[in-house]
This record gives structure tokens, C-alpha cells and sequence, in this order.
């Protein structure tokens, strides 16, 4: 069983915080919010395929700040159709703590409600599956404390959109391994969908063997290319 550890953050003097475990930024300094609408949100044509969801499930590969997560809520609030059901997974092996998760939340008032809600049912230091609802919005989230290979590995759940924010693939290897890359493929839904602000040569080449057809674009704000890939149908 994994020994589970808080997130050791440095926080900058622009208000990003930095992991000191990965030497890498849980979000850009240009804008959080809007760097997960560009290479998650759009990539991956969320505001469209919300609006005729009756379930949805979205996957990621590192829940961080919940920045992601909340994006996305906001996203569903607005245009998906009345009682549609919403389940969104994430893995985090090094959980921020509450002092740190309420640092990064008051950066951005327009989650305000629903931050301060996950905050006040975050779980504790736990391996494994927590699972949180949000009710009356029909939202779920599926958080596992630990590795992100015995989270998945054992997963059943079947995918419409991945998230794939695991730090860069040079500063945290076991977020971008072969062996989850295939796992991720296995999981998608026909027509399913991926996206990642990463534009890196192998896990172009993995999510290609695993079905995707990938496609490079530009990247949010200075970042050249990122990558976002759908599954194609069999």
C-alpha cells in the first residue's frame, strides 16, 4: 500500500504555487482558468458534447488544485440539460493540504461555491477511492489518493474525455508510462476524446497504437503545440 504524503508547495511571488516533489507549476502564470478551458474545455469540445449529455465522464491524470475539476463544473452548470449526470475521476498522489487547496481557490472567485464546498468534504490522508457528490447538481467525483497505476489499473469505469495534467512528461515519468497511456486507450469510449498540454513525441506515438487518431495544435499562450486526440470507432 502506497504511504501517502502531502504536496510540499512553494508558493511564488506571482501566486502560482510550485511542487517541490516535481519542480514543476500546478497551473500557468498566465491564467489559470483559462489555460484549462483552452487545452481541456476546448480540446477535448466539452461546451458542445455538455449541451445533449444525459451522463459524462471525465477522467484525469493529476487532480492538483482541483482547477480542473471546477472548470469543468462550471462548464456543465451552464449548459447541460436539466437532471444530465455528470462523473468526474482524478488520481493524486500528493495531495495539497487545506491550508494550500484554499490559497489556490481564492485566486479564482468565479468557483467560489462549489471550491469551498470540495474543500469541506476533501478527504483526509487515505489510500484509495473517495467518492464526493454534489447534489442537487448531479455531480460526482471520484478522487484516489495514491498511485496512479493502482488507481487505474483496476478502474472499470468507461471514459468520454481525459484530462491528461500530470505534471511534464520529463519532471513525473509514471504519469505518462506506456503501460497508462494503453490503459487510458482501453477505457475511452468509441468517439471518446483526449487532450494534454503536452506535445511530446512518445505519447503521441502510445495513444496512436492504443486507437486515437492525435492531432497537434497551438498551444495556451507561449507553449507551441499541445496535443488532443479521439478514439476512432472500431
Amino acid at each position: 500500500m502506497t504511504t501517502l504524503t502531502y504536496a510540499q508547495i512553494k508558493w511564488q511571488e506571482d501566486g502560482t504555487p510550485l511542487s517541490k516533489q516535481f519542480d514543476d507549476v500546478y497551473f500557468s502564470k498566465s491564467g489559470g482558468p483559462a489555460e484549462t478551458e483552452y487545452v481541456f474545455l476546448q480540446a477535448n469540445k466539452l461546451p458542445q458534447r455538455f449541451q445533449t449529455a444525459e451522463k459524462f465522464t471525465i477522467a484525469e491524470t493529476g487532480f492538483g488544485t482541483g482547477l480542473n475539476f471546477l472548470s469543468a463544473c462550471k462548464l456543465w452548470l451552464d449548459v447541460a440539460p436539466p437532471g444530465a449526470q455528470l462523473r468526474f475521476i482524478s488520481v493524486e498522489k500528493f495531495p495539497l493540504q487545506q491550508k494550500d487547496l484554499e490559497r489556490a481557490h481564492k485566486q479564482w472567485p468565479e468557483f467560489s461555491d462549489m471550491a469551498e464546498r470540495l474543500r469541506s468534504i476533501y478527504p483526509d490522508l487515505a489510500c484509495g477511492w473517495h467518492t464526493m457528490k454534489f447534489e442537487p447538481e448531479g455531480i460526482t467525483l471520484r478522487l484516489f489518493l495514491g498511485d496512479v497505476q493502482d488507481a487505474y489499473g483496476s478502474c472499470e469505469e468507461t471514459v468520454d474525455a481525459w484530462f491528461l495534467d500530470g505534471f511534464a512528461p520529463a519532471k513525473n515519468t509514471e504519469m505518462w508510462s506506456d503501460t497508462l497511456l494503453k490503459r487510458i486507450g482501453a477505457m475511452t469510449c468509441e468517439n471518446g476524446t483526449c487532450s494534454t498540454f503536452t506535445a511530446a513525441k512518445d505519447v503521441r506515438t502510445v495513444l496512436e497504437s492504443t486507437g486515437f487518431a492525435v492531432y497537434k495544435i497551438k498551444g495556451f499562450g507561449k507553449k507551441r503545440d499541445m496535443i488532443c486526440a479521439e478514439k476512432l470507432a472500431r
